[in-house]
């Protein structure tokens, strides 16, 4: 499978898969593979030793992120998150803060969607302190800030991350891995 295949046509006339965002057989297949998967009491037993083991990862490294609480918790969060929604161990609370450069090239990818994942709540909550970001992007819709760009910049990061790992996800489902 691709990952990225695109399902519907925007006003731009550029095919998009939006994931979960989408509309049609692709938004359907997605949202129904969640929604049981969410829901479901034996598979909430598949995916709490994931979150479990994560939380577990990320308490071993605590002490060396005694210098940033914050990132601490929002890595831990991400890479519990992770567990849960593409089936995958991130390890990102650990990566980040280990000295060894093999361990840090093979988490590269990893840590660029944390990196963008959280780049995007800290730039969308930092441009709603801005009312001239909502203004611009209301009345000159074809102007982009520097702000609104590096916002779009990790939105595409993540976005292509997300959408990889959700389809390596749904292929694994789908073997019954």
């Amino acid at each position: 499978r691709a990952c990225f295949k695109k399902d519907s046509s925007s006003s731009d006339g550029e095919t998009h898969d939006y994931g979960l965002f989408d509309k049609g057989e692709g938004w359907k297949r997605h949202r129904t593979f969640l929604q049981t998967g969410m829901l479901d009491p034996v598979a909430a037993r598949g995916f709490l030793p994931g979150i479990v083991l994560a939380a577990e990862s990320a308490s071993s490294v605590a002490p060396l992120h005694s210098h940033n609480v914050n990132e601490y918790m929002n890595y831990t969060a991400f890479d519990m998150f992770c567990s849960f929604m593409f089936g995958k161990q991130m390890n990102t609370t650990s990566t980040s803060v280990s000295t060894d450069p093999t361990v840090r090239g093979e988490s590269k990818e990893n840590e660029k969607f944390v990196t963008a994942a959280l780049g995007v709540f800290d730039k969308t909550n930092s441009m709603n302190l801005f009312p001239l970001e909502f203004l611009m992007a209301k009345f000159f819709p074809w102007y982009k800030t520097t702000k609104y760009q590096a916002l779009q910049d990790d939105w595409d990061t993540v976005r292509d991350i997300g959408l990889r790992l959700i389809y390596d996800f749904l292929d694994r489902y789908d073997r019954d891995e």
